[in-house]
């Protein structure tokens, strides 16, 4: 590999690794070459769910797809593919995620 190109790889179990330099574990910026951007920063799952989905336990599909319905919406666009069609909650969902959002009104 190139020594002076950064690369992001993705893990089979979802871990974000940065390559930058011969060197994983984070990325120098190109412009900035003082700031660096460590892995740990850009992970889009949590410790627990990287792993193979088909390894997960009940309790980690249970925090999955609760994670997906909550907090992964701040952190990242995640529609999943299985979940995108077929249950009608998921689309009620995902529909009225995607409204955009009316003004609170003002105390009295």
């Amino acid at each position: 590999m190139s020594g002076g190109v950064s690369q992001i790889f993705e893990g089979y179990d979802g871990t974000v690794f940065l390559f930058n330099k011969g060197k994983l574990g984070g990325m120098r910026s190109v412009w900035h070459p003082e700031l660096v951007l460590p892995e740990h920063q850009i992970q889009v799952l949590p410790q627990r769910l990287r792993k193979y989905p088909d390894r997960y336990n009940r309790t980690d599909q249970f925090l999955y797809r609760w994670w997906v319905l909550t907090l992964s919406r701040t952190r990242v666009n995640h529609v999943p593919l299985t979940e995108a069609k077929g249950s009608s909650a998921f689309e009620d969902f995902w529909s009225a995620a995607s409204q955009p959002k009316q003004p609170a009104e003002p105390l009295p």
